[in-house]
């Protein structure tokens, strides 16, 4: 059985995903602006990024251990107080006219815990509370909170602000816009604490009434750890695994280090942050309404490992695209490049994370998606560190793509020789018959 509740907990959960993308969209485009302000180096503001990556590698297990058996209702009125609170101290951060730049990391630190809590619950509240045929859907419609919160953090902040303009403007536009989105966030706090439920009182799905009914059964903390271990040993689980945080960390990647790479790639055209993130919000914009359009399609057919496969290839090949229009120099092949990308990305997000879901049924997802964002967290900071060093060192923006395109291209043949079940279908179908 369906209930229309589940609309108003999906509108919650896509509106922290909206503004927590915000946030960390926010950075990248104005790099150079912010390194002024706090008057710190280029690399040391891309911990603003880095340091939530940092606490997912680092918390991910800890925090497993501390929220075993925790209730959904609990999990989303913990993420968005926390978001809250990291986003206050952001806004402090930036007001501050000395020694804001460690309180705003302090901000970032909690805002990655709050990721780190609300990452589980992306395919948790679409499988309790959503039937089989729409859980994709659901999936999808998160992302196009993801989508619609990076493509607006990347847009706005570099039209709020710009390295030509005094930084007493800069500052205060950046506090008005910082303390906008902290007082969204508390409402949402209040809305999650006040209407949100564990689950419905019937399940939605087959699958979903057995994966309840063994939850139900008593289990303690060591069984956290027994599900990672079973997960990491089991060769299917971590490929697509693997598959998916390569793919996955390469639009974070360009969201944060393209402004940069365009200073390098073009060093004589003017106003390329603002460049930089209109390229990023046309990515995002056109991957939130590819992650919603290709929902039913993936629900309808269910073909999550050919979806994947062309999605990673697809996203190989922007990679290619991307050094081609630095050798030529060409702006107008840099957005149709992000157009691409931007589509493949919205496809992929969707689709293998419904993959995942498939292979792992019917072990718990909060699982893995937390050794997702694990994983994605390495290979995100692996694209940046590598990719700033290359800018540095090497000065080379051609260069800054060549390592994402050779590990993207490497986990798509190995996903492509890999077989993958499809075990929540099979139950799902078995029950239907029945």
């Amino acid at each position: 059985k369906v209930y229309r509740k589940r609309w108003f907990i999906l509108t919650i959960a896509t509106i922290y995903e909206i503004l927590v993308c915000i946030d960390l969209a926010s950075f990248g485009q104005i790099n150079n602006v912010l390194a002024e302000l706090w008057q710190v180096k280029p690399w040391q503001v891309d911990w603003l990024n880095l340091t939530t990556t940092t606490v997912y590698i680092v918390l991910t297990i800890p925090f497993c251990t501390l929220f075993q058996g925790s209730s959904l209702r609990k999990l989303i009125i913990a993420f968005n107080a926390v978001l809250t609170v990291g986003l206050m101290l952001v806004m402090t951060g930036l007001a501050l006219p000395s020694g804001g730049f460690p309180v705003a990391i302090i901000g970032q630190i909690a805002t990655g815990i709050s990721v780190l809590i609300n990452f589980s619950t992306i395919p948790h509240v679409s499988a309790v509370w959503f039937p089989s045929n729409e859980v994709a859907t659901a999936v999808a419609v998160q992302w196009v909170g993801r989508g619609v919160g990076s493509a607006l953090g990347a847009e706005i902040l570099p039209l709020l602000v710009n390295a030509k303009r005094p930084s007493k403007e800069n500052r205060q536009h950046l506090v008005i816009f910082y303390g906008a989105t902290t007082a969204i966030s508390l409402i949402v706090s209040v809305l999650s604490w006040w209407k949100v439920d564990d689950r419905p009182p019937t399940p939605p799905s087959f699958a979903q009434q057995k994966v309840q009914e063994e939850n139900d059964q008593p289990g303690g903390r060591w069984d956290v750890l027994r599900e990672f271990k079973e997960i990491v040993t089991h060769k299917t689980s971590v490929v697509a695994l693997m598959a998916s945080s390569t793919t996955y960390a390469l639009m974070p990647f360009y969201t944060i280090l393209l402004s940069s790479i365009l200073r390098k790639g073009f060093p004589h055209r003017n106003g390329t942050d603002a460049l930089a993130g209109r390229a990023v919000m046309f990515s995002w914009a056109i991957g939130t309404v590819a992650s919603l359009a290709s929902g039913p399609l993936i629900s309808r057919t269910k073909a999550y490992k050919p979806i994947v496969l062309a999605s990673m290839f697809g996203i190989a090949f922007c990679c290619v695209m991307f050094m081609i229009a630095f050798i030529v120099k060409s702006v107008v092949l840099i957005y149709v490049t992000v157009v691409a990308l931007g589509i493949v990305d919205g496809v992929i997000v969707t689709s293998q994370m419904e993959l995942i879901a498939e292979v792992i049924y019917p072990k718990s997802t909060h699982r893995i998606s937390q050794l997702l964002l694990m994983s994605l967290a390495v290979c995100q900071m692996t694209y940046i560190g590598i990719g700033r060093v290359l800018l540095s060192d090497v000065g080379s923006a051609v260069a800054t793509n060549i390592p994402p395109c050779v590990l993207v291209s490497t986990m798509a043949v190995v996903l492509l020789l890999t077989p993958i079940p499809y075990n929540r279908t099979e139950v799902n179908s078995s029950g239907e018959r029945e």
